[in-house]
């Protein structure tokens, strides 16, 4: 009985290490570098807001809240907004069109 208990728990330790190098070799790895992959885009997507902004001081107009606005709709407005940037009334059209 006491070797077969001997048995089961170095079955269970072997199990665990396994386990353990695994994590730290395969899973640890890879989801760092989703993370850090993760970090580096919503870092990108801070240079198109304060490119808009940029735009909209530039014009001496304020800014839109862009809060809550996701990276595509800022691009558009800020693609819209270069294409149209001397004309005011148009840049403002084209913040109340994507912030809403």
């Amino acid at each position: 009985m006491t070797e077969t208990l001997a048995r089961s728990l170095i079955r269970l330790i072997v199990t665990i290490a396994i386990l353990a190098a695994v994590y730290f070799f395969l899973v640890r790895p890879i989801l760092d570098t989703t993370n850090e992959t993760i970090d580096r885009a919503f870092d990108s997507f801070g240079g198109i807001e304060s490119s808009i902004d940029s735009a909209f001081d530039g014009a001496g107009v304020d800014p839109p809240n862009l809060s809550g606005v996701g990276k595509t709709d800022a691009e558009r407005v800020l693609a819209c907004v270069q294409r149209v940037e001397p004309d005011v009334t148009k840049m403002q059209r084209c913040a109340e069109r994507f912030t809403k």
